[in-house]
């Protein structure tokens, strides 16, 4: 049955109802809503973050529904993207100040937290959609990487996917050269605020 626009609060707790299907979308307008105390089926329990993230991405009951809970399950606070050629200074400051500092963060590290002998594609991936946020440290050693662009690009459509400001730009010295990016990589660059560390 079609909800009302008309209708502000929804009270359908302690009841039978056992699924949400996609008529859910139509409740977003609400200004309040109780699910509590049905026979949901199981499925609700095994596949509560993907229930969350469904409504987070689409606006849907956003009382209820925050980025917290969409990455409650996410193993890592950040994702570092950063060439190989910048290590030094990715363990000699930028680890030790956001690992040991207050409040102290968990990152995921190429060279510390990837499993030998698995594709670089895949562990992109799963670094990616495991952390909270990507930070990218822009240096010129970064847009000579071979890795980096992927890195960036699968960071960028996370972040649109789950409708979430995913990124983060750190500057660890000068400006890197951009004439020698891509317009779109450049564009991105250009449009984002970053932290300069210089």
């Amino acid at each position: 049955m079609p909800f009302t626009s008309k209708l502000s609060i929804l009270y359908v707790n302690n009841n039978s109802l056992t699924e949400i299907d996609d008529e859910i979308e139509s409740l977003s307008h609400l200004a309040e809503i109780k699910l509590a105390n049905n026979s949901w089926k199981f499925v609700l329990n095994t596949y509560k973050s993907e229930i969350l993230y469904y409504m987070f991405a689409k606006g849907i009951c956003l009382r209820f529904v925050c980025e917290e809970d969409v990455d409650a399950d996410k193993v890592y606070d950040a994702f570092v993207s950063y060439s190989s050629e910048d290590e030094d200074w990715i363990a000699d400051f930028l680890v030790p100040g956001l690992e040991s500092g207050i409040p102290s963060y968990k990152l995921c590290l190429h060279n510390r937290d990837w499993a030998a002998g698995e594709f670089i594609s895949d562990q992109i991936v799963r670094s990616v959609r495991n952390s909270r946020r990507t930070i990218l440290v822009l240096t010129d050693n970064y847009f000579k990487s071979g890795w980096s662009r992927l890195e960036f690009d699968i960071a960028y459509q996370q972040g649109l996917k789950d409708k979430v400001r995913r990124l983060i730009a750190v500057v660890p010295n000068e400006v890197p050269d951009l004439s020698k990016i891509d317009q779109e990589f450049k564009t991105f660059i250009t449009l984002t605020t970053y932290l300069s560390l210089s």
